[in-house]
């Protein structure tokens, strides 16, 4: 097992097994029926909050976040990204996969002289903080062209499998923070202005 899955086993056991004893227990008549309507109840509830905090963690965004905080809005204009991907791995590595959290219009970025400013929608903020990435961060781009394709069509058995997203496509950078080396994959065209600042310049058209 790996240790993404042995980590989150280690939240998601228990989790399950709380609902199970507190089931039985509200069933044989241990615990009065309203305790364990309520117990059932906040059980459930933190299955959600759960499942967020394990997508966060693995996205890496907690990290960044701690790290390079927002103390204020950019004073620029904001743009959404319709695909953005955070991870804790680069995208050639062979853990990228289970590393990395899709964000389907739900990143927002920004930029002025001294940072790049990243957030999410407000509904998301508690969970991806805003955070404001100074350039002198920025240990290294990539730029490619994933085509629209983030996992690219291969047969399994007889089952022909696609995953294609439409907004990843078209030049994206994939922006190194270091250091423990974080990682944020952002459409080129929505941070232009940023460019200028990164150590590698973007590849001549055609």
């Amino acid at each position: 097992m790996s240790d993404r899955k042995t980590s989150n086993a280690r939240f998601i056991l228990p989790l399950v097994g709380a609902v199970l004893v507190i089931g039985l227990l509200a069933r044989y008549g241990h615990l009065a029926a309203w305790l364990g309507a309520l117990a059932g109840v906040g059980t459930f509830a933190a299955i959600p909050a759960l499942i967020g905090y394990l997508f966060v963690k693995q996205s890496g965004w907690r990290d960044l976040s701690r790290r390079y905080p927002a103390g204020s809005p950019a004073a620029g204009e904001w743009k959404t990204c319709p695909t953005a991907i955070a991870a804790i791995e680069p995208l050639d590595s062979p853990e990228y996969e289970t590393h990395k959290v899709r964000l389907n219009f739900i990143v927002r970025v920004a930029d002025d002289d001294q940072a790049l400013y990243v957030s999410t929608i407000a509904l998301l903020a508690p969970l991806f903080p805003p955070m404001r990435i100074p350039w002198s961060a920025i240990a290294a781009v990539r730029y490619f062209d994933p085509s629209g394709w983030y996992r690219y069509p291969r047969t399994a058995g007889l089952v022909f499998q696609l995953n294609y997203d439409p907004g990843y496509k078209g030049l994206f950078v994939e922006i190194q923070i270091a250091e423990p080396s974080r990682y944020l994959q952002l459409p080129a065209a929505l941070i232009e202005r940023a460019i200028a600042h990164f150590p590698t310049p973007p590849p001549a058209p055609g």
